[in-house]
């Protein structure tokens, strides 16, 4: 679980111009990852060179890069320069235009004594929400002496939290504009069909302190997708309240929303990995030598499964699944059941992925070249049915600075890729992991 860091307030209306032109400047797709390099080539590779492109069953480019919603055929891109929010749909070659109804809906948040105005850009689909927004302190916006970005999401609100409306997420990070897993530190409840009704704060401030930047302390409520969708009939949430501000992320409880003072369910958890199975809670404590996967009916905590080594420098997060980077092993958290990647180098992987119903599994090494071209990168598509992998081997297979891979559905990967030899430009891939 990567670490989060309290937002660095007060940027100029010019720093803001800066930020979004640098996101969408060409050498903004040319960073690249540390890690271990796998062993570069010395002639120049051009993509119509390529062995992966073949396997492709769709692809395409796009202005912005493509992130999936909680849809999983529909994905959005996001102008950083004005907020404007364009969905698309999967076809069998690639992505194509919405055909649905995209509408909107102004909002107006008020995070630590300031008013945050957003426009949101939402669609509905089988009782299903998917709306994005974002907030830059620009000309022509609202000022803000403290927020100088927020990026808005609208999703449909767990039946925990309530029985009407939407729920409001707002992450402050700028850093993770185009990631598609974001950390969410503030939520509301909102009425999309009756926005007169004004947002409804999730929890309760009362207690509430502020940051050296002159905040409400960003720890108080950390949300993520996959807590979220695990979700029972508890209104269950995560903070970093109790703890020092550098710990955010590091460690946080499990709290029940509603009361002024919010009871605590589970102290101490390591980093911000927890499921709702059932009638039980799921997270992670460290131990002497390593960490526990436990599991809490309310009275006791039953060990899943133990792990030896750190858990954020050792291992790769990706929904329930673990990867242990030394030694390949892939750990369902929810059954605890294990499984060994195979065909690549240990403790070189730095991206995975593994599909919703858990029979698929993509790993991938990135290069440590400084040219793209001669590079070479490794991805390696696994069936975790049949214990059978395909390996390509060569460079600009996959973004390394915001790769994202997702699933269409259980057997269909999409991520992006560099569109050309100078990696200046993204393009989308869809392949089947057979």
């Amino acid at each position: 679980m990567k670490k989060y860091r309290v937002i660095i307030p007060l940027l100029s209306a010019l720093a803001v111009l800066a930020v979004a032109a640098a996101l969408l400047a060409p050498k903004y797709f040319k960073r690249t990852l540390s890690g271990k390099p796998v062993e570069q080539t010395v002639v120049d590779f051009t993509l119509a060179q390529s062995k992966y492109t073949p396997m492709l069953t769709g692809t395409g480019t796009a202005e912005f890069p493509p992130l999936q919603t909680d849809i999983a055929n529909v994905f959005y891109t996001i102008n950083p320069a004005d907020g404007t929010v364009t969905y698309y749909e999967t076809a069998a070659t690639g992505l194509i235009p919405y055909k649905g109804t995209v509408q909107t809906a102004d909002i107006t948040v008020n995070c630590s004594s300031r008013n945050i105005p957003v426009k949101l850009f939402y669609i509905e689909q089988d009782q299903k929400v998917a709306g994005y927004g974002l907030f830059t302190a620009a000309p022509g916006k609202a000022p803000s002496d403290i927020f100088a970005y927020a990026f808005f999401k609208v999703t449909a609100l767990p039946a925990a939290y309530g029985k009407s409306g939407q729920l409001l997420l707002i992450d402050f990070d700028k850093n993770n504009f185009w990631i598609k897993d974001k950390l969410y530190t503030e939520a509301f409840i909102i009425n999309l069909n009756n926005p007169g009704a004004g947002p409804k704060s999730l929890t309760t401030d009362n207690s509430r302190t502020v940051d050296f930047t002159g905040a409400s302390r960003s720890d108080w409520v950390l949300l993520t997708d996959g807590f979220l969708e695990s979700l029972g009939n508890k209104p269950y949430f995560l903070s970093s309240r109790d703890y020092n501000l550098d710990r955010k992320g590091l460690i946080s409880d499990i709290l029940t929303a509603g009361p002024l003072k919010p009871p605590r369910v589970v102290t101490g958890i390591l980093g911000l990995w927890a499921r709702v199975a059932g009638d039980s809670l799921m997270y992670l404590k460290t131990t002497d030598d390593g960490f526990d996967c436990l599991k809490f009916n309310g009275k006791d905590e039953q060990v899943i499964k133990s792990f030896t080594g750190n858990y954020f420098e050792d291992y790769l997060q990706n929904g329930h699944h673990l990867l242990n980077k030394k030694t390949l092993v892939l750990t369902d958290l929810l059954t605890g059941t294990e499984k060994t990647l195979k065909d690549i180098p240990a403790d070189s992987v730095r991206l995975f992925s593994v599909s919703p119903d858990g029979s698929r599994a993509v790993a991938a090494v990135p290069s440590g070249g400084e040219v793209p071209s001669t590079a070479t990168q490794m991805l390696v598509l696994y069936n975790l049915e049949t214990h059978t992998a395909t390996t390509v081997t060569e460079p600009l297979i996959f973004s390394q600075s915001n790769a994202n891979f997702c699933w269409i559905d259980n057997n269909t990967l999409f991520h992006l890729r560099p569109s050309d030899e100078e990696a200046t430009g993204l393009s989308y891939c869809m392949v089947k992991v057979l």
